[in-house]
């Protein structure tokens, strides 16, 4: 029923031009009733873009905010404050499938230096580890890569880019700090 909906108007400019009234002289000029019925006719044939959203994004989002707040809540008092601002999981250049993608601000207390790829990556994924069940629990299948990108005063400084096999074995501890490691790549800041 929804295909034949889109199909109204041109049933609409069709019986437009056949009752014009007029000695049959159309009150549409021809060439514009062409272009309407052929974009209506490609609406028709057009499959809607199926929809990437993932529902349990926000939830993910809260948290690992949730998390990085209470966990440590000295380090956010005397050093750096971390948050999570967005995530999202699609292709990303560069990856042969789909990359779970995690844009971490930091903003150091004292205006020092201690905002870095590096540190950002083990703070996150502490946060996850701690919460490792529902994070795995809410990442589709087709995920490739872990992607945590750090920024500090909304500029990109760089990120940590690591297999998701990697992180889903180093989340259940089956997978030591050493072997994780190894899987680790830095990607420098654009």
């Amino acid at each position: 029923m929804k295909r034949l909906l889109p199909a109204i108007p041109i049933l609409f400019v069709v019986l437009l031009n056949a009752c014009s009234g007029n000695g049959g002289a159309s009150v549409v000029p021809p060439d514009m009733s062409t272009a309407v019925i052929q974009t209506l006719t490609a609406m028709v044939w057009t499959p809607p873009p199926t929809s990437t959203h993932n529902p349990n994004i926000p939830n993910m989002i809260s948290t690992l905010n949730v998390d990085l707040l209470v966990t440590n809540p000295l380090e956010g008092l005397l050093d750096a404050k971390f948050y999570v601002q967005d995530i999202s999981i699609d292709h990303v250049e560069g990856y042969p499938d789909r990359v779970f993608l995690v844009h971490v601000h930091c903003e150091c207390i004292h205006g020092d230096d201690c905002c870095h790829p590096g540190r950002t990556f083990v703070v996150v994924m502490n946060a996850m580890k701690r919460n490792y069940i529902s994070i795995l629990a809410h990442v589709p299948s087709g995920v490739s890569y872990l992607l945590v990108m750090c920024a500090e005063n909304k500029r990109q400084i760089g990120g940590i880019a690591v297999p998701w096999t990697a992180v889903s074995e180093y989340l259940q501890t089956r997978m030591t700090d050493y072997q994780f490691e190894d899987q680790v790549r830095l990607i420098e800041s654009p």
